[in-house]
């Protein structure tokens, strides 16, 4: 037996879940095929940011849809990894934006999703 199967059961995991989140394990085809990730995390968060009235915690449902669904930038795992991380760590709760962003971009990416979840409507508010 796979012995990082069995880890990832121990800790809750489903090992039916591709480790590799941009590969289809039943295809062997790569699933993000977004010639500019950047760009697509801009227009996502950005288009998102408008929608997030509440903060970004009324928008986790959106986030997890686009992420894992969509675009499948995350598995529903890494996702609910992201989750936690971004609720255990002090700061904003908009921190698991700038985790999906560094998982997808990495340093970039993570200023981009960052950026664009927070200027939309930090300039609505001040004009």
């Amino acid at each position: 037996s796979d012995p990082l199967a069995a880890a990832d059961r121990a800790a809750g995991g489903d090992p039916a879940q591709p480790r590799d989140h941009d590969r289809d394990p039943a295809h062997g085809e790569v699933m993000n095929r977004e010639s500019n990730p950047v760009a697509a995390l801009v227009w996502t968060f950005g288009l998102m940011s408008l929608f997030a009235v509440g903060g970004a915690n009324s928008a986790i449902p959106e986030m997890h849809r686009a992420a894992v669904d969509v675009h499948h930038w995350l598995t529903d795992k890494q996702f609910a990894d992201v989750f936690a991380i971004s609720q255990l760590s002090p700061g904003p709760n908009v921190l698991i934006v700038t985790l999906i962003g560094y998982s997808v971009a990495g340093v970039a990416g993570a200023l981009a999703a960052t950026v664009a979840m927070c200027g939309p409507t930090a300039l609505l508010a001040y004009y």
